[in-house]
């Protein structure tokens, strides 16, 4: 498999159940989907089951995957957020939610891929940042702790449309950030 393979053209091989270009995949994709895991449920086991959970998902319904939708990246990293949410909802602590400075925990499966983690949670941390406290605070109760809006609304003590417009810009802002910094990567 060569390195500079794409990821569609790696989705294409899942789709045949080639097994080197699932490993190709897994190998530059899992550093990622490690850092969500983590960030959502916490380091250990857990975290390496819900990974290893998205990294079967992706190998038993690839062809499942459609491009107009989104890139593959995307894709995977919503199946792996989705793996996160149903198991914290199935946990649902009481209680209130603390917010971190610090979004995403550190860590990744192997060292050569630690550069890339800590790459990706400095943009993401720095493009959070430059959201609104309101705005990062309902983006982190829908998506690290997996709250509904409506239990938003409950644990901010505001209406459900202010809630939702709050979730719809942040992720826009959020978005537009992390397409700029991707930019700036590529140049």
């Amino acid at each position: 498999m060569q390195e500079n393979t794409s990821l569609p053209q790696l989705m294409a091989g899942i789709v045949r159940k080639d097994k080197a270009a699932f490993s190709h995949f897994y190998r530059i994709t899992s550093g990622k989907v490690y850092g969500l895991c983590v960030s959502m449920v916490g380091p250990g086991a857990r975290a390496d089951d819900l990974m290893q959970d998205t990294y079967l998902k992706i190998w038993h319904q690839a062809e499942r995957y459609q491009p107009e939708l989104g890139t593959v990246m995307s894709w995977l990293m919503a199946i792996a957020r989705y793996r996160c949410l149903d198991a914290l909802r199935a946990e649902k602590r009481h209680g209130e939610v603390p917010i971190e400075q610090d979004w995403l925990a550190s860590g990744a499966p192997e060292q050569s891929e630690q550069w890339q983690h800590q790459e990706l949670k400095a943009h993401i941390n720095e493009c959070l940042g430059q959201l609104a406290e309101r705005q990062r605070r309902s983006l982190w109760l829908a998506f690290f702790h997996g709250f509904s809006h409506l239990e938003i609304t409950e644990r901010m003590d505001q209406p459900l449309g202010t809630v939702k417009s709050w979730i719809r810009r942040g992720l826009m802002r959020l978005q537009q950030c992390l397409q700029t910094k991707d930019t700036e990567i590529q140049n």
